[in-house]
């Protein structure tokens, strides 16, 4: 190298790079891992509760349809009419009852609300996850703008 080069390639300094960058960029890459896993969560709670919110009533309207089916009512209405009978004849009211339940209808409706409960449950333990996560979204936004 002549002595011209030297004197240009001597005003550069070397940049030392800040000592915390390695733990900001651990802790960037930290937020961005939450920030997904929140988002995954979210639309899977929102998933969950549209599917618990529209199976809900056809459920309910299934079970109330069984029950006129299964003449349960009839059954019910009986035994609480002839207490008398009832009593002398429990065992076979019992079995008559048991036999008529609508099962099926019951399970289906019961495995519904159990699924709304769930996710209402979901969104209520995790909601200060998914208002971070809206919100450093919409920031993200606004200073995108």
């Amino acid at each position: 190298m002549n002595k011209k080069n030297r004197e240009n390639f001597s005003n550069f300094r070397i940049i030392e790079p800040p000592s915390d960058l390695y733990e900001r960029i651990l802790f960037a890459i930290k937020k961005e891992q939450e920030l997904n896993k929140a988002r995954k969560t979210l639309f899977g709670f929102l998933f969950l509760l549209l599917i618990s919110i529209t199976t809900l009533p056809l459920s309910f309207n299934f079970l109330i349809s069984q029950i006129q089916v299964s003449g349960i009512i009839y059954l019910i209405t009986t035994t609480f009419i002839n207490l008398n009978v009832f009593f002398a004849l429990w065992n076979d009211f019992l079995l008559a009852i048991l036999e008529s339940l609508p099962v099926f209808g019951i399970l289906f409706f019961i495995t519904n609300l159990g699924l709304f409960l769930f996710t209402i449950r979901l969104f209520f333990n995790k909601k200060d996850y998914y208002q971070k996560y809206l919100l450093s979204k919409h920031l993200n936004l606004i200073s995108f703008i």
